[in-house]
């Protein structure tokens, strides 16, 4: 007979796997469907089928037989006052390094946060609902490693999960490369990067939405488990253990439906860069480790309450630089934040001498010259004549904090023109389209 029922705790693909994986394992039950948009299980279960079998199995997933009437906002006045509080300390954050001339996302390779942010969504996605449902990967494979070797150590009986999380971590640099290639494999167009970074911060931003516990209905998205089904990750968690197995399983766990996940495959494609791809992806799989060796026996340092307190300001921070990524997309799409002026806007004209010419030789050379000087107060134009065009990041170019203008597309015979006036001196970067520097800096003098 056809059968519904309610699920309290249910969010995104992985909770919906979850409680898939544990029901599947009930003889009797057939067409299992999990929504948790609905929080709804359907499912046609024979007459000898118990709803207690069915209940076990839920909660063996983590989560519990009823329904939940989730509010629009949180009722919770607690949930509101570690909200403001982490807005306060992470504007504080960006306040002080910001003072001095520094990034407080400046890990990553060539300037870039993407490297950081990748770090800190990896630590959070390794205590989260992502970690339950690759964890469960991990306490499979140890089960079937401690059946094997029934008078192993405990060291030894730690090797799945060190083989599991090596080849995570190198399964995600590995595919971080190919992604990165993909990416550069195309010219962009500043609407087509424009759309991927929106695509990564608007996912992003869901995310950090929900750590911070404000939204409870807001549920999260991400793309369907038919290709982890399809790769077998499932069949594979219950062959017989050997540590190649174990560091295959680790492998493929990139194409588990993890939201964190895949906002930073993404964000990967969208640098167009192998080395800026295997960059992030690797550092997201070295966050997740210590909440997935936490799962494998060593002492969590936070849990309970301490945990998600610290969630909700690590949401704060995701959803603060998801707003970033949506800023970037939002004006690489084209669109353009409207400007105005209290003052008179007369036009000035801009002498010959005025503009510095680059030549712009391919994605790997960049351009011609290291730095152009310019003088403080003066309106210039830079010309750049594009040679060669470029790839993935690198085929847009934009001059920010001198030049309010949109990313321009470098392309092949193509000349660019970027007008500014710098208010300030200092030295300044031509930039791609997300950020990452070009070899060229723009030196402002008095």
């Amino acid at each position: 007979m056809k059968k519904n029922i309610s699920v309290i705790g249910m969010h995104c693909k992985a909770c919906e796997k979850m409680v898939a994986d544990e029901l599947k394992e009930i003889k009797g039950l057939k067409n299992v469907r999990v929504s948790s948009r609905d929080g709804v299980v359907h499912f046609v279960a024979d007459e000898g089928v118990s709803d207690y079998e069915i209940e076990r199995a839920i909660e063996r997933a983590g989560y519990k037989v009823g329904r939940e009437d989730k509010p629009v906002f949180s009722h919770n006045p607690k949930d509101y006052k570690v909200f403001f509080l982490s807005v306060m300390l992470v504007a504080a954050v960006f306040l002080i390094f910001s003072k001095f001339g520094l990034s407080p996302l400046g890990l990553a390779a060539d300037n870039s946060n993407d490297g950081l942010l990748a770090l800190i969504m990896g630590l959070t996605a390794g205590f989260s609902t992502c970690a339950a449902l690759v964890g469960g990967l991990v306490i499979g494979l140890a089960a079937r490693h401690e059946l094997r070797h029934p008078n192993a150590t405990k060291m030894q009986n730690f090797r799945p999960h060190i083989f599991f999380n090596v080849g995570r971590v190198g399964g995600f640099v590995i595919f971080g490369v190919l992604m990165g290639l993909v990416g550069s494999a195309f010219t962009f167009s500043p609407l087509a990067l424009g759309i991927l970074t929106l695509l990564a911060g608007v996912l992003m931003l869901v995310i950090g939405l929900q750590l911070t516990g404000i939204f409870p209905r807001l549920t999260s998205f991400s793309l369907p488990q038919k290709l982890a089904e399809k790769l077998g990750i499932d069949r594979r968690k219950k062959k017989e253990y050997s540590h190649f197995g174990a560091v295959v399983l680790g492998v493929l766990t990139f194409f588990l439906p993890c939201g964190f996940t895949q906002s930073m495959q993404l964000l990967a494609v969208s640098t167009g860069s192998p080395a800026a791809g295997a960059l992030i992806m690797g550092l997201f799989a070295v966050g997740t480790t210590p909440g997935l060796l936490a799962i494998g026996g060593i002492a969590s340092i936070i849990t309970g309450k301490k945990a998600k307190t610290i969630f909700k300001v690590v949401g704060v921070f995701v959803a603060a630089m998801a707003l970033s990524s949506i800023i970037t997309g939002v004006q690489l799409a084209g669109f353009r934040v409207p400007e105005f002026n209290l003052g008179s806007s007369k036009a000035e004209d801009i002498l010959e001498e005025n503009v510095p010419k680059l030549v712009f030789n391919g994605s790997r050379d960049q351009f011609d010259k290291d730095e152009v000087k310019v003088q403080k107060g003066q309106k210039y134009r830079l010309e750049i004549t594009v040679n060669k065009s470029g790839s993935g990041c690198m085929s847009a170019v934009m001059l920010p904090e001198l030049s309010n203008a949109k990313p321009q597309l470098l392309k092949a015979g193509k000349v660019v023109n970027i007008e500014f006036k710098a208010k300030s001196a200092g030295v300044y970067e031509l930039m791609c389209a997300m950020g990452i520097p070009f070899n060229t800096r723009i030196i402002v003098e008095e």
